[in-house]
C-alpha cells in the first residue's frame, strides 16, 4: 500500500518544506545523500506541475557542477517511504523542497530538515568572491583601489574606515553587546563614485564575498528574501545594493511595495544580519522611503558625494593627463575652471584627449587635443544647469578662460 501510494504520484502531500537560494543545490544533493546513505532510491521523476530537469551551476565554493536543479525523489527503506519534491519558485532564485513520509518517527521530517538547512549555515560561502545573489560569477575590467575614487581625502577616508574595517571590528561589536551590522547610504548625483565604491570594496576587501545587487534583481519580495538568505550563509560578506531608489521609494510612490516590505522586514525583522555590512547607491535621496535611510539598523549612515574640490580635480586630471604628455600648467587651469564637473565627466575629459592623440598617431597629447577636451568640459557644464541658460558658454569663451584658445 505504501508503494502504490507514493509510486503513484498523488497530488497533494501534508508537505513539509523547506526553500533554500538555487546557489545551494549541489549542497543540498550532497547533504541528502549523506542523510539518506541507508535509504534506496526506487525512482527519480518530475516534480509536481513540471518536468525534471538538470542545469550547471554554480556551487558555494564557485565550481561549475551538473546537477538535478527540478526532480522527485522516491526512496525506500524496510517499511518506510519517503517522497521529496525539488522544485524552482517561479519568479524567483530560490528553490522549494517538500518532504512527506510514512513509516518514519513523528517529527523526523522536520528534523531532516533542519539538518539540511544547517549545511547551508556557518559560512557555506567564504573566501573573495564576487557574485550576483544567484551565485553567478562576476569580473572586474580592472582591479580598482581608493585612489580611483574622485572624492575628497576627508570624505574618502572616513568611507575607507567605516568599510575597510568593518569586519576588523566585530570583537569590538560583541564587546559593547552591539549587533555587527552595518548599512550605508550613498548619495549624490550620478558620476560622483558611488557605483566606483563598489568596484574598489570589490577589489580590495580581502577574503570577503563580494553580492552586487541591480534592480533587475529586485522585482518581487521572493528576490529580496532570497538575497538575504544568501548573504546570511556567507562567512564575510558585503552586500552592495546598486539604485536603491528604483525599489525602494516612498511607499505611496512605490511602485513594488510587496518588495519594499520585504526588505525592511529583512532589514530587521527576526532574523540575525551580524556579520552583513550593506552598501547602497541612490542619485534621488528624497525618493528614498524614510523608514530604510531614518531607522537605526537600516540605512542609518547617510554619505553625500559630491563633486570634488580643485585640488582633488587637479590630482586625477594629472594622473590621467600627465604621463601622456599634457602641461602641468595647462591641467592647473583647466582645474581652477571644471568647478562642479563630476569624476565620471571628468574622466571623459581625459578620454576625449587621449583619443584624440591615439586617432592621429601620436606618442603625447598636443594642444587641440586639449582643447576638444576643453570644449567637451564646456558642454559638461552646461548640461549640469537644469534649464537653458540665457547665455551659452561658447567655445572660445570657454579656452579663453583655461588659455588655450
Amino acid at each position: 500500500l505504501g508503494a502504490e501510494h507514493f509510486l503513484g504520484k498523488p497530488a497533494n502531500f501534508a508537505w513539509h518544506t523547506l526553500d533554500f537560494p538555487a546557489i545551494f543545490l549541489p549542497t543540498f544533493h550532497e547533504a541528502l545523500r549523506r542523510e539518506l546513505a541507508d535509504w534506496r532510491t526506487i525512482q527519480v521523476g518530475d516534480p509536481r506541475g513540471g518536468k525534471a530537469t538538470s542545469s550547471v551551476v554554480r556551487d558555494a565554493g564557485g565550481r561549475k557542477v551538473s546537477v538535478l536543479t527540478s526532480a522527485r525523489y522516491f526512496l525506500r527503506k524496510e517499511d518506510a517511504w519517503l517522497v521529496a519534491d525539488l522544485v524552482p519558485m517561479r519568479g524567483s532564485t530560490l528553490v522549494e523542497l517538500s518532504m512527506e513520509a510514512v513509516g518514519v518517527p513523528a517529527g523526523w521530517i522536520d528534523e531532516l530538515l533542519g539538518r539540511i538547512e544547517a549545511t547551508f549555515e556557518g559560512g557555506a560561502i567564504s573566501g573573495s568572491r564576487k557574485m550576483t545573489p544567484s551565485g553567478e560569477e562576476l569580473e572586474l575590467d580592472r582591479r580598482y583601489d581608493w585612489d580611483d575614487l574622485f572624492l575628497d581625502e576627508g570624505p574618502k577616508e572616513s568611507l575607507r574606515k567605516e568599510i575597510g574595517g568593518f569586519f576588523e571590528r566585530k570583537e569590538q561589536f560583541t564587546r559593547m553587546g552591539l549587533a555587527h551590522r552595518r548599512g550605508l547610504l550613498l548619495h549624490g548625483p550620478p558620476g560622483t563614485g558611488k557605483t566606483l565604491v563598489g568596484k574598489i570594496v570589490a577589489s580590495t576587501i580581502p577574503d570577503c564575498v563580494f553580492i552586487w545587487v541591480t534592480a533587475g534583481l529586485v522585482t518581487g519580495p521572493e528576490e529580496v528574501a532570497s538575497i538575504f538568505k544568501v548573504a546570511r550563509y556567507c562567512r564575510r560578506v558585503i552586500l552592495f545594493f546598486e539604485d536603491l531608489d528604483l525599489y525602494a521609494s516612498q511607499r505611496e510612490t512605490a511602485a513594488n511595495s510587496a518588495a519594499l516590505g520585504e526588505l525592511l522586514v529583512q532589514l530587521d525583522g527576526m532574523r540575525s544580519n551580524n556579520g552583513i555590512l550593506m552598501i547602497a547607491t541612490t542619485n534621488d535621496l528624497e525618493a528614498i522611503e524614510p523608514a530604510l535611510k531614518n531607522r537605526p539598523s537600516r540605512f542609518d549612515r547617510l554619505i553625500p558625494f559630491v563633486s570634488a574640490s580643485e585640488p582633488i580635480r587637479l590630482a586625477h586630471l594629472s594622473k590621467m593627463l600627465l604621463p601622456f604628455g599634457a602641461n602641468t600648467e595647462t591641467l592647473a587651469l583647466i582645474a581652477r575652471q571644471t568647478g562642479g564637473l563630476t569624476g565620471a565627466q571628468l574622466q571623459e575629459l581625459a578620454f576625449v584627449a587621449r583619443s584624440r592623440a591615439a586617432e592621429a598617431g601620436a606618442s603625447t597629447i598636443e594642444l587641440d587635443d586639449l582643447r576638444a577636451a576643453a570644449r567637451a568640459a564646456a558642454e559638461y557644464k552646461v548640461k549640469l544647469v537644469g534649464f537653458k541658460p540665457k547665455r551659452r558658454l561658447d567655445e572660445e569663451d570657454f579656452l579663453d578662460q583655461i588659455g588655450l584658445r
